[in-house]
């Protein structure tokens, strides 16, 4: 795999490129997984921001005044919340997790690179390590490590944001009619906030756009049954896909934007840790994802296109 610093719009970038795909993460800004190309086709599997700079998200902002574009990691939940007792009590679990806003420390080896966060506040180490994977595709392995004194509550979820076109469907392995709970839907095409419904295959397959078009999100309700989930774009009959052990990432959030939040077209296909889109609300429906004390939470992430 070769690796090259470059830019992508006005900040840094490291660029992955394997004989199928080339992939740009944002070293200084969570490391967050930015651009997916595939190489053949020279098509963006991503969803970017239409803005000509790159506006960074940071500690004590407002996420959705940031770019919200490519694939954030968000950890150690999603919603904002804080517990109130522990270590930890006290402490805000910010909108979209911490990782996402921070600058991470970059060593390169040959073939890969990682990158490290350190949070003083949490009490956590964040590593990613980068390389090629199976089939001309790129790997990030993850560790999350523990550094406190109790079991550490939280959630890790991949905000990957696919690039959207009418016709396009999210890959799952869910069946039509598998239950779901819905986290929001602007129009109630669904239902309401924690309405528990069938979800039809119609909910997985991106409308017309429009800025007044639908936008929603909702929760598979049982684990996924294998580790693959992907976004099949009809005009390059292609799909991009991740591929992760489900035992690991047994829970996945679909939120289709169909022009409604910022003007943006995509499906964001969130694998994750736990449901519901916070910790304390998935501990309140009895999922109580934990990283023990000096445990290290690992876990691999493949990234291709097919």
């Amino acid at each position: 795999m070769k690796i090259t610093e470059t830019t992508y719009k006005n900040v840094a970038a490291i660029e992955c490129e394997t004989e199928k795909i080339k992939v740009k993460f944002l070293p200084q800004n969570g490391c967050r997984m930015q651009s997916v190309i595939d190489k053949e086709t020279g098509t963006e599997f991503m969803a970017l921001d239409k803005d000509p700079d790159f506006k960074p998200q940071f500690l004590g902002g407002s996420y959705i005044e940031g770019d919200v574009s490519g694939c954030d990691d968000m950890f150690p939940t999603i919603d904002p919340m804080t517990f109130k007792d522990g270590e930890r009590g006290g402490k805000e679990y910010p909108c979209h997790g911490e990782v996402c806003r921070v600058a991470h420390k970059t060593e390169f080896f040959d073939g890969g690179f990682s990158t490290y966060y350190h949070s003083d506040e949490l009490l956590y180490g964040y590593k990613k390590t980068v390389c090629e994977g199976e089939n001309g595709g790129v790997r990030v392995t993850y560790e999350i490590k523990n550094e406190g004194s109790e079991d550490f509550r939280c959630m890790w979820a991949a905000h990957f944001m696919a690039a959207a076109e009418e016709g396009g469907y999210a890959v799952t392995p869910y069946n039509d009619g598998d239950k779901g709970e819905i986290m929001f839907d602007e129009d109630g095409q669904f239902g309401k906030r924690n309405d528990v419904f069938s979800v039809p295959r119609s909910a997985l397959i991106s409308a017309k756009y429009g800025e007044d078009a639908n936008a929603y999100k909702f929760f598979y309700l049982d684990k996924i049954a294998n580790g693959s989930v992907g976004y099949y774009r009809p005009s390059v009959k292609k799909a991009i896909t991740m591929d992760f052990d489900k035992e690991k990432l047994p829970y996945i959030g679909v939120w289709v934007n169909n022009g409604r939040f910022k003007g943006m077209y995509n499906i964001a296909m969130e694998i994750a840790t736990s449901p519901f889109d916070k910790p304390e609300t998935a501990i309140e429906r009895g999922i109580d994802f934990k990283i023990a004390p000096g445990e290290t939470f690992k876990f691999d992430i493949t990234v291709n296109i097919k």
